[in-house]
């Protein structure tokens, strides 16, 4: 009972830092800004459950639940600079149909805050599009992708429902405009260095 009121109690919070932090003109995630280092972002959010670099970027995870749906909140930083921001939710489903529920629930929510979105669905493979009841499964072996996104003066946000090998991925990630050229130069810089 009482992880029940925790996690609604953290899930009231985050939604009402994301209501009161993503303004269209100004959006950031949760309470950080664009260009925080690790520690600010740390002294806001915690003690991170993991922590990773690849390419010269480097992440920190933490884990929550939102709108009753188990994820993970990643932040990406290039430099010690905030540049990039995901909500990876790792809840799962019998019925691979069920992602494509949860999509359109959260790009309705999206929509009611940033305005219209581009979107659609991208066929890899043609083999399943004569059955909508096994679009899910489509999804779930990587033949079809569902994408949702918005441009904002500040921030460019994607919404993603991907899969491979019967493993599901839906995410939102939110990119710095400002830093977009800086996580590309700190990837570039982090490969050179392989040769």
């Amino acid at each position: 009972m009482k992880i029940k009121i925790f996690a609604l109690g953290l899930f009231c919070l985050i939604s009402c830092i994301l209501i009161n932090s993503q303004e269209v003109g100004t959006t950031q995630f949760t309470e950080t800004k664009w260009g925080m280092t690790k520690e600010e972002v740390i002294k806001l959010e915690g003690k991170p459950v993991r922590e990773k670099e690849e390419q010269g970027i480097l992440m920190i995870v933490f884990e929550s639940e939102i709108d009753n749906k188990e994820c993970d909140i990643l932040y990406f930083f290039a430099e010690n600079k905030l540049v990039r921001t995901r909500y990876h939710f790792t809840h799962s489903h019998i019925n691979k149909n069920s992602y494509m529920y949860d999509f359109y629930e959260i790009e309705k929510q999206l929509v009611e805050k940033y305005g219209e979105t581009k979107d659609g669905k991208v066929w890899l493979n043609k083999l399943y599009t004569s059955d909508p009841d096994d679009w899910g499964s489509a999804v779930g072996y990587g033949q079809l992708r569902y994408y949702a996104e918005w441009e904002l003066p500040e921030t460019h946000i994607n919404l993603v429902l991907t899969g491979n090998n019967q493993h599901v991925a839906l995410f939102i990630e939110y990119k710095s405009v400002k830093y977009k050229d800086l996580e590309e130069k700190v990837r570039k810089k982090a490969k050179q260095k392989i040769w």
